[in-house]
């Protein structure tokens, strides 16, 4: 009898774990909403992406986004190659950028070295702003 039970619980089990797919291909579509916008931005709410698609199949991969009423940015991603395909269609100027991935991280510390501030100083002290302090 116990043989039995633990069949069943083996069976129910292997079932189970067998039952994981693995996508290798397919479609994500989004839905983009602004829920905490600043007034100021919320009246330019027109120029924002409203939604976007990504497909994928194998290692490549294809992101669609609108750019409001200017136009589409597409980014292709093959992992294969290590490679970044931008294209752009604004204003219906197109424009295409290819970058490696050792480029990105380049661009990518580049970004990160100029924005950080080289030096910091803490006074402890405190000014009002715009009634804020």
């Amino acid at each position: 009898m116990v043989r039995f039970i633990l069949f069943g619980i083996f069976v129910a089990f292997s079932g189970f774990l067998s039952a994981q797919v693995v996508l290798d291909e397919g479609k994500v579509l989004y839905d983009i909403t602004y829920d905490s916008l600043s007034p100021s931005l919320k009246s330019n709410m027109g120029y924002l992406a409203k939604d976007a698609a990504m497909y994928f199949k194998g290692t490549k991969s294809r992101t669609e986004m609108g750019v409001g009423p200017f136009g589409k940015n597409v980014t292709i991603n093959d992992q294969d190659a290590k490679t970044l395909t931008i294209l752009l269609n604004v204003f219906n100027k197109k424009m295409a950028m290819v970058k490696t991935d050792s480029e990105m991280v380049a661009f990518k510390n580049m970004m990160i070295k100029d924005s950080l501030p080289t030096e910091v100083i803490v006074t402890g002290e405190t000014k009002k702003i715009l009634g804020y302090i």
